[in-house]
Protein backbone atom coordinates (compact mmCIF):
# COMPACT_ATOMS: atom_id res chain seq x y z
CA UNK A 1 0.00 0.00 0.00
CA UNK A 2 3.22 2.51 1.06
CA UNK A 3 4.77 1.90 -2.50
CA UNK A 4 1.54 2.86 -4.62
CA UNK A 5 1.58 5.96 -2.42
CA UNK A 6 5.51 6.42 -2.91
CA UNK A 7 5.23 5.79 -6.60
CA UNK A 8 2.03 8.14 -7.08
CA UNK A 9 3.70 10.75 -4.77
CA UNK A 10 7.22 9.96 -7.04
CA UNK A 11 4.99 10.83 -9.94
CA UNK A 12 3.44 13.92 -9.29
CA UNK A 13 6.72 15.18 -8.06
CA UNK A 14 8.51 14.00 -11.67
CA UNK A 15 5.42 15.72 -13.28
CA UNK A 16 5.73 19.03 -11.19
CA UNK A 17 9.58 19.26 -11.98
CA UNK A 18 8.75 18.61 -15.59
CA UNK A 19 6.43 21.57 -15.64
CA UNK A 20 8.84 23.69 -13.87
CA UNK A 21 11.63 22.95 -16.43
CA UNK A 22 9.17 23.55 -19.28
CA UNK A 23 8.27 26.94 -17.95
CA UNK A 24 11.92 28.19 -17.34
CA UNK A 25 12.61 26.79 -20.65
CA UNK A 26 10.13 29.71 -22.19
CA UNK A 27 11.18 32.10 -19.58
CA UNK A 28 15.35 31.40 -21.04
CA UNK A 29 13.92 31.61 -24.98
CA UNK A 30 11.78 34.75 -24.19
CA UNK A 31 14.77 36.05 -22.58
CA UNK A 32 17.81 35.15 -25.31
CA UNK A 33 14.53 36.54 -27.82
CA UNK A 34 14.52 39.78 -25.80
CA UNK A 35 18.51 39.96 -25.85
CA UNK A 36 18.50 39.71 -29.51
CA UNK A 37 15.90 41.81 -30.54
CA UNK A 38 16.13 45.85 -31.22
CA UNK A 39 13.05 47.04 -28.29
CA UNK A 40 12.36 49.91 -30.45
CA UNK A 41 12.58 48.31 -34.26
CA UNK A 42 11.18 45.04 -32.98
CA UNK A 43 13.75 43.50 -35.82
CA UNK A 44 16.87 41.78 -34.77
CA UNK A 45 19.86 43.99 -32.69
CA UNK A 46 23.60 44.32 -33.96
CA UNK A 47 24.06 41.31 -31.28
CA UNK A 48 21.54 39.14 -32.42
CA UNK A 49 22.52 39.57 -36.65
CA UNK A 50 25.97 39.20 -36.01
CA UNK A 51 24.76 35.72 -34.90
CA UNK A 52 22.91 35.47 -37.95
CA UNK A 53 25.75 36.42 -40.47
CA UNK A 54 27.58 33.90 -38.93
CA UNK A 55 25.21 30.93 -39.27
CA UNK A 56 24.86 32.49 -42.63
CA UNK A 57 28.55 32.00 -43.06
CA UNK A 58 28.87 28.46 -42.15
CA UNK A 59 25.37 27.23 -44.49
CA UNK A 60 27.20 29.01 -47.26
CA UNK A 61 29.89 27.82 -46.69
CA UNK A 62 28.82 23.90 -46.41
CA UNK A 63 26.12 24.24 -49.07
CA UNK A 64 27.61 26.31 -51.44
CA UNK A 65 24.74 29.12 -51.32
CA UNK A 66 25.65 32.32 -51.69
CA UNK A 67 24.04 35.11 -49.29
CA UNK A 68 24.73 38.79 -49.66
CA UNK A 69 24.72 41.26 -47.21
CA UNK A 70 23.17 44.57 -47.38
CA UNK A 71 24.29 47.15 -45.33
CA UNK A 72 22.11 50.79 -44.92
CA UNK A 73 21.43 53.89 -43.22
CA UNK A 74 18.94 56.23 -43.95
CA UNK A 75 20.45 59.43 -45.37
CA UNK A 76 19.93 62.73 -43.92
CA UNK A 77 18.99 61.10 -40.60
CA UNK A 78 20.24 63.76 -38.32
CA UNK A 79 18.38 66.98 -40.27
CA UNK A 80 15.28 64.87 -39.39
CA UNK A 81 15.83 65.05 -36.09
CA UNK A 82 17.18 68.07 -35.71
CA UNK A 83 13.91 69.34 -37.67
CA UNK A 84 11.50 67.19 -36.09
CA UNK A 85 12.35 65.89 -32.90
CA UNK A 86 13.52 62.13 -32.02
CA UNK A 87 10.21 60.85 -31.30
CA UNK A 88 9.70 61.81 -35.55
CA UNK A 89 13.09 60.06 -35.94
CA UNK A 90 12.15 57.37 -33.96
CA UNK A 91 8.60 56.28 -36.22
CA UNK A 92 10.78 57.17 -39.63
CA UNK A 93 12.99 54.50 -38.32
CA UNK A 94 10.30 52.32 -37.48
CA UNK A 95 8.55 53.01 -41.59
CA UNK A 96 11.90 51.89 -43.25
CA UNK A 97 12.11 48.77 -41.08
CA UNK A 98 8.62 48.01 -42.32
CA UNK A 99 8.73 48.63 -45.95
CA UNK A 100 11.97 46.75 -45.81
CA UNK A 101 10.91 44.16 -43.84
CA UNK A 102 7.25 43.56 -46.15
CA UNK A 103 9.74 43.66 -49.14
CA UNK A 104 11.97 40.73 -48.47
CA UNK A 105 11.37 37.20 -48.28
CA UNK A 106 10.48 35.05 -44.74
CA UNK A 107 13.52 33.55 -45.30
CA UNK A 108 15.57 36.83 -45.02
CA UNK A 109 16.97 38.66 -42.12
CA UNK A 110 16.77 42.33 -41.08
CA UNK A 111 18.63 43.98 -38.88
CA UNK A 112 19.49 47.21 -36.73
CA UNK A 113 23.04 47.59 -36.20
CA UNK A 114 23.24 50.99 -34.96
CA UNK A 115 21.39 54.61 -34.66
CA UNK A 116 19.99 54.42 -38.54
CA UNK A 117 21.80 51.51 -39.74
CA UNK A 118 20.23 48.60 -40.83
CA UNK A 119 21.54 45.62 -42.43
CA UNK A 120 19.88 42.52 -44.27
CA UNK A 121 20.88 39.09 -45.26
CA UNK A 122 19.65 37.88 -48.41
CA UNK A 123 19.53 33.98 -48.37
CA UNK A 124 20.12 32.05 -51.86
CA UNK A 125 21.45 35.79 -53.50
CA UNK A 126 24.23 36.17 -55.30
CA UNK A 127 26.35 39.82 -55.24
CA UNK A 128 24.49 41.09 -59.07
CA UNK A 129 21.13 39.85 -57.51
CA UNK A 130 22.07 41.87 -53.92
CA UNK A 131 22.84 44.93 -55.81
CA UNK A 132 19.60 44.86 -58.13
CA UNK A 133 17.52 44.17 -54.60
CA UNK A 134 19.68 47.50 -52.82
CA UNK A 135 18.55 49.29 -56.28
CA UNK A 136 14.70 48.65 -55.59
CA UNK A 137 14.77 48.54 -51.70
CA UNK A 138 16.66 52.56 -52.64
CA UNK A 139 13.60 53.26 -55.06
CA UNK A 140 10.80 51.83 -53.10
CA UNK A 141 11.84 54.45 -50.05
CA UNK A 142 12.31 56.90 -51.64
CA UNK A 143 8.32 56.38 -53.41
CA UNK A 144 7.40 55.71 -49.83
CA UNK A 145 7.89 58.53 -47.62
CA UNK A 146 6.99 58.33 -43.66
CA UNK A 147 3.19 60.56 -43.56
CA UNK A 148 1.40 61.39 -40.05
CA UNK A 149 -0.90 64.05 -39.56
CA UNK A 150 0.23 65.99 -42.65
CA UNK A 151 3.67 65.84 -42.19
CA UNK A 152 5.55 64.35 -45.28
CA UNK A 153 9.25 62.94 -44.07
CA UNK A 154 11.22 62.10 -47.50
CA UNK A 155 13.22 58.70 -46.96
CA UNK A 156 16.12 58.11 -48.61
CA UNK A 157 18.54 55.16 -47.83
CA UNK A 158 22.00 54.37 -49.57
CA UNK A 159 22.75 50.60 -49.00
CA UNK A 160 26.23 48.64 -49.54
CA UNK A 161 26.37 45.25 -50.77
CA UNK A 162 28.85 42.14 -50.49
CA UNK A 163 28.41 38.65 -50.55
CA UNK A 164 29.63 36.10 -47.99
CA UNK A 165 32.77 34.37 -47.76
CA UNK A 166 33.37 30.85 -46.88
CA UNK A 167 35.86 32.23 -44.50
CA UNK A 168 34.11 35.33 -43.45
CA UNK A 169 33.70 36.07 -40.06
CA UNK A 170 30.45 38.45 -39.03
CA UNK A 171 32.58 41.91 -38.11
CA UNK A 172 34.31 41.67 -41.45
CA UNK A 173 31.69 41.13 -43.69
CA UNK A 174 29.61 43.85 -41.87
CA UNK A 175 33.06 46.36 -42.75
CA UNK A 176 33.17 45.15 -45.90
CA UNK A 177 29.44 45.72 -46.78
CA UNK A 178 29.95 48.95 -44.63
CA UNK A 179 32.55 50.20 -47.14
CA UNK A 180 30.27 49.73 -50.04
CA UNK A 181 27.49 51.90 -48.28
CA UNK A 182 29.43 54.61 -48.31
CA UNK A 183 30.77 54.29 -51.75
CA UNK A 184 27.18 53.88 -52.60
CA UNK A 185 26.80 57.23 -50.71
CA UNK A 186 29.48 59.23 -52.72
CA UNK A 187 28.37 58.14 -55.95
CA UNK A 188 24.81 60.07 -55.18
CA UNK A 189 26.48 62.60 -53.95
CA UNK A 190 28.60 62.90 -57.13
CA UNK A 191 25.52 62.57 -59.34
CA UNK A 192 23.66 65.18 -57.43
CA UNK A 193 26.60 67.49 -57.81
CA UNK A 194 26.90 67.03 -61.52
CA UNK A 195 22.88 67.54 -61.69
CA UNK A 196 23.27 70.58 -59.87
CA UNK A 197 25.64 72.42 -62.47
Amino acid sequence: MSTRNDDTDQAQEIAELRAKLAAADRKIAALTACANEDPLLGILNRRGFLAEIDRAISFAARYRVPVSLLYGDVDGFKVVNDRYGHDVGDQVLQHVAMVIESNIRGSDRIGRIGGDELAILLWYTDHEIGVWKARVLTALLSKTPYERAGLCVPVQVSFGVTQLDDNDISRNALARADRAMYAAKDMVRSVQAVEMR
